[in-house]
């Protein structure tokens, strides 16, 4: 995604990736993506997750609302599961 995005923007630039990364370097040695919002310049950094590899402690959390819905049936499944034709009533045959 990172070397993507560099390309896209040397291609827009008619430069290399090389000249992208210089002219964009923050003064750690990192490249990022400035921008403007009404408080300043910000500057947007890439996710490097090599850095996020092999901790044992996720942000990441499925709340239990969201299993709990997934599992119900509404009344159109209930329809489907019961097997029952809804215009005459009458039961499918099970092969």
């Amino acid at each position: 995604m990172e070397y993507s995005c560099l390309k896209t923007l040397a291609a827009k630039r008619k430069s290399s990736i090389a000249q992208i990364i210089r002219s964009h370097q923050d003064g750690q040695g990192k490249w990022c993506v400035p921008y403007k919002t009404a408080k300043g310049e910000k500057r947007l950094y890439f996710a490097k997750y090599s850095d996020c590899k092999g901790q044992s402690s996720f942000s990441d959390k499925i709340r239990n609302d969201a299993v709990i819905y997934s599992h119900k049936r509404n009344p159109f499944e209930d329809g489907l599961k019961a097997r029952v034709c809804k215009l005459c009533g009458t039961a499918e045959a099970t092969v």
